[in-house]
This record gives structure tokens, C-alpha cells and sequence, in this order.
């Protein structure tokens, strides 16, 4: 995990350089080739994506008011999305397509700003809508593919040896470096409520909780002790819906379930959620001398000599 941290400056760098690049990229097309047909498809594809992520966040809530006791799976859920982001990329192009051609047209208000300097100015509103939508999309893959990570890691049988212990996912960890630039975490966090700091963490943290001996360490460690000793969270791991929701694994209710939500609005919790790295607590234990060395010694028992 240090080095991770001591490479995070480094990747972080890297992805700022890559939306320059590519903010860059779109305003030179737009100088030389004009901005109309990037215009109204990257507008599309935005608009369309960001229906794709609000039917993925919301669906199950819009579906328990028209029918009551029904919900998406995952993978239902995803292919919902897709369905969904599709439909809003046709919709949101033709109809930005029609209002485009009317303000660009030669006696429109915006004549003259198709191509060139103007076009290329232009470009940087879709270019950076493009950015913050695909890092949405960064964001929420690596909370969902990190919370299904903890489940393999934390389950009650996990018998994970050092050289078989899984990886937290690559995409957590560019979530992570992204949420590292000023101000990104802040202004996600209001538009992205599926992967919050501080719901996740508390997710993770009852995900982790299902094993016996991690629970003791999270409830020793003195990161962790203030929030899984406290109240609001044990008012959550006896919660009957949030039990129910933690055995079948369902992430996305979890992250948006009122108990959840509420409990993260506590400023305690809040605060101590946003500087603490639970992977290095989980991990800590997991790989600590005395677990692996009885590990190996369950795995190769010691044969006694007569």
C-alpha cells in the first residue's frame, strides 16, 4: 500500500494530463474541421451516458413505487443501462443535432462560431462535459468492483495465503487517484450518490464485519474503533434490512439505503470517513505473521514424529 501512495502523485498527474490531451485534442478537430458534428455527438453520448448512470442509481426505487417487493439484479440492472444510454445517445443527438443547426446556421445567433478560434472555444463545454461523465463512470466502477473485491477478501471462510491474497481492483485505485485532485471528491459527491466517501466506507466496513476475526481488529484498530464501536454503526449491523441486503450482496441498495445515507450524515462519521483507508486495515490483518503463519500451519499441518 506505500508504495502505492508514493505512485499516486505520478498517476494522478497522468490522468489530468490525459483529459488535457484530450480536451486539446477535440479543440484543434473543432479549429480545422468545425464543431457542429462533435458538438451534437459528444453531446449526445454525454447525455446519453448520464441517463445510463441515473437508471443504474435510481432504478430499483423507481420500480418498488410501480410495483412494490420488485427489484433489478446487477446484471439486469446493467443491461438496463446500456439500454437506457443507447436510447438517450440517439434521443439527445437528434435533438441536439435540430437545435444546433438552427444557432449555427448563417442567420442564427451563433453563425460564425462553427470552426476556427470560435469553434475551438466552442468544443471545451462538450470536451469537459466528456471528462466528468467518464470520470462518473471511473467513480462507480471502481466503488462497486472494490465492495465486490471485500466480499472474496472478507468472507467468513477466507483462507488467503500472502501469495495468493487478491489485489484490490485497478480501477479502485484510479477512483481513489482521481478523488486526490482538489475539489473532485467534493463536487462528485453531489452528483454521484452511489459512491460517496462516507457510504462506501460504511459499506465496506459491514461488508468486512461478516468475519469474526476481522470484525475484532476493526473494533481494536484506532482507525476504526470510533466508528464501528459507536453507535450508528452498530444500529446498522443489527438493522434487519441492511443484514438482509449484506448476505445476498447487494451493493447498490446498500449504498443508498436510508439508514446508510443517514448514518453518513453524521459529522463524526464523515470526518473520520474521508482520511481513512480501510484497505490497509483489512489488509494489515489479512497478512499479519501471526494469521498467515496459522494459515500455513492449517494448510500443511505439522506431521508428529514417533
Amino acid at each position: 500500500m506505500l508504495a502505492l501512495a508514493e505512485t499516486f502523485p505520478t498517476l494522478q498527474h497522468g490522468l489530468i494530463i490525459l483529459a488535457a490531451i484530450f480536451v486539446v485534442f477535440i479543440a484543434a478537430r473543432a479549429w480545422t474541421h468545425g464543431v457542429l458534428k462533435m458538438l451534437w455527438a459528444i453531446i449526445g453520448l454525454s447525455l446519453g451516458t448520464a441517463a445510463g448512470v441515473f437508471f443504474f442509481q435510481h432504478s430499483n426505487a423507481l420500480l418498488s413505487r410501480w410495483m412494490p417487493g420488485k427489484e433489478l439484479g446487477l446484471n439486469a440492472n446493467i443491461i438496463g443501462s446500456a439500454i437506457t444510454a443507447l436510447v438517450g445517445y440517439l434521443v439527445f443527438r437528434q435533438l441536439s443535432k435540430a437545435i444546433l443547426q438552427k444557432l449555427f446556421n448563417p442567420e442564427g445567433p451563433l453563425s460564425g462560431w462553427a470552426q476556427g478560434f470560435r469553434g475551438a472555444i466552442i468544443s471545451l463545454v462538450p470536451s469537459l462535459i466528456t471528462v466528468a461523465v467518464v470520470g462518473l463512470c471511473l467513480r462507480m466502477g471502481g466503488t462497486l468492483f472494490e465492495l465486490r473485491r471485500a466480499e472474496l477478501i472478507c468472507a467468513p471462510d477466507s483462507a488467503f495465503v500472502a501469495e495468493q491474497y487478491p489485489e484490490w481492483p485497478q480501477t479502485t485505485q484510479w477512483r481513489d487517484t482521481m478523488e486526490s485532485i482538489p475539489y473532485v471528491l467534493d463536487l462528485y459527491s453531489v452528483v454521484d450518490p452511489v459512491s460517496r466517501k462516507t457510504e462506501r466506507t460504511l459499506v465496506l466496513l459491514l461488508i468486512a464485519s461478516k468475519n469474526s476475526g476481522l470484525k475484532d481488529h476493526l473494533q481494536q484498530n484506532n482507525s476504526t474503533l470510533p466508528i464501528v464501536n459507536g453507535a450508528l454503526f452498530q444500529a446498522l449491523v443489527s438493522d434487519p434490512e441492511v443484514a438482509a441486503l449484506l448476505a445476498v450482496q447487494k451493493h447498490v441498495a446498500l449504498l443508498r439505503h436510508p439508514q446508510i445515507v443517514a448514518a453518513s450524515s453524521n459529522h463524526v462519521i464523515a470526518d473520520l470517513a474521508r482520511t481513512l483507508d480501510v484497505h490497509s486495515v483489512i489488509d494489515g490483518y489479512m497478512l499479519s505473521k501471526s494469521r498467515q503463519q496459522m494459515l500455513r500451519n492449517v494448510k500443511a499441518p505439522v506431521v508428529p514424529e514417533f
